[in-house]
């Protein structure tokens, strides 16, 4: 009995031995693709076939002047960077800025409303509306941190919050609409000052600017529709709107770098570096530069008067106003013509640097 045990442990493991060293015993032919080779023996076509030509099928074939001539790949993009803006003249006074809008009261009120929910989204954006005289709620000057709200309610500090005013009336003699826009001040519940203009501060002065693009870019819808671009006309000198949100001046068609920088030199104004690439206010020898030697000063308790302390040297410029910068330049060609942009995004407020420079650019 313990021998027919034996006997049939004995079968078992070697057949389980067999079971698994099949992939040993029997030949793997897995492999074998890599060693093969292609048949060389051609099939005999019939009398009178046509022999076959492998050639790719191209719609329209024949209106392409030549697909198999290498060529230099030039990634697509959109045709049309820049789009004209509706002629929306800005005019600074001291309580207010007027931009004149060349559209009825109705349409322009419109567009002003527009522009505040789409900037404050689901928010209240509109405190009153009274005989065309549009007040927002306060809002913030500059954007506030989830951080700094949350320490404003714990120490019940009130941050510092702005009122927008649009004042809308019909200019009758030019067919226009007047928009006076004003700012007030408010800390907590307490106004700060009386009315002025937006851009006696430099944050509203940039928001501003903001508003004055969005009338211009959704009075002139002209700029998207491609078939209306050819018969419009094309104003000299007018400051145009970039898909990038920054702005660029039309130069019309032939301009060249030379004939800009002495435009650029003739400008009381303005001034251009040796190399004609760089744009500032300010003489070369004005323009601040990281590694300056400036003197470190301060007031004294109670005092308004600023005492110098001691030198030192520049390490950046956060601290330096827009009108000691440079700004580097570049002429695009485009369809339209050739556009003048400024990059400013190294300036805290790029779009009202870029305002300012091209609005001095601009005048003859």
């Amino acid at each position: 009995m313990n021998l027919s045990k034996q006997k049939v442990l004995f079968v078992s493991a070697a057949f389980s031995l067999t079971l698994l060293s099949g992939c040993s015993v029997l030949p793997d032919h897995g492999l074998d693709y890599q060693s093969s080779q292609a048949s060389s023996k051609k099939l005999a076509l019939p009398e009178g076939s046509e022999q076959p030509i492998d050639k790719l099928q191209i719609p329209n074939e024949s209106r392409i002047a030549s697909y198999s001539e290498p060529s230099e790949f030039e990634a697509p993009r959109a045709p049309f960077v820049y789009s004209q803006m509706a002629n929306i003249v800005l005019s600074e006074q001291e309580s207010t800025a007027v931009f004149s809008v060349p559209a009825p009261v109705t349409t322009t009120k419109r567009l002003v409303l527009n522009y505040l929910n789409a900037r404050y989204g689901d928010e209240k954006a509109v405190e009153g509306e009274i005989d065309c005289v549009i007040t927002t709620t306060p809002r913030s000057i500059r954007e506030v941190s989830t951080l700094k709200r949350f320490w404003s309610k714990v120490t019940r500090l009130p941050l510092d919050t702005v009122v927008w005013k649009y004042a809308l009336s019909d200019d009758l003699i030019a067919g226009q609409t007047r928009v006076s826009v004003s700012v007030r001040f408010k800390k907590g519940e307490e106004f700060e000052g009386d009315w002025q203009s937006p851009f006696a501060d430099l944050d509203t002065g940039e928001q501003a600017l903001a508003f004055w693009r969005s009338l211009g870019q959704n009075l002139d819808t002209s700029s998207v529709i491609l078939s209306e671009r050819e018969n419009k006309e094309l104003r000299l000198y007018s400051i145009w709107s970039a898909l990038n949100g920054s702005l660029a001046l039309y130069l019309g068609s032939g301009i060249q770098a030379a004939q800009l920088k002495e435009k650029i030199e003739s400008n009381p104004k303005l001034f251009i570096d040796n190399n004609g690439q760089m744009l500032s206010v300010v003489p070369p020898e004005q323009i601040a530069k990281v590694g300056d030697i400036v003197p470190f000063s301060s007031s004294l308790l109670g005092e308004d008067a600023q005492v110098k302390w001691f030198n030192v040297r520049r390490k950046d410029l956060d601290d330096v106003t827009w009108q000691e910068r440079e700004y580097p330049f570049k002429l695009v060609q485009q369809p339209s013509g050739v556009l003048l942009e400024v990059d400013s995004s190294a300036a805290k407020h790029p779009l009202l640097v870029s305002y300012r420079l091209l609005t001095l650019l601009s005048e003859k």
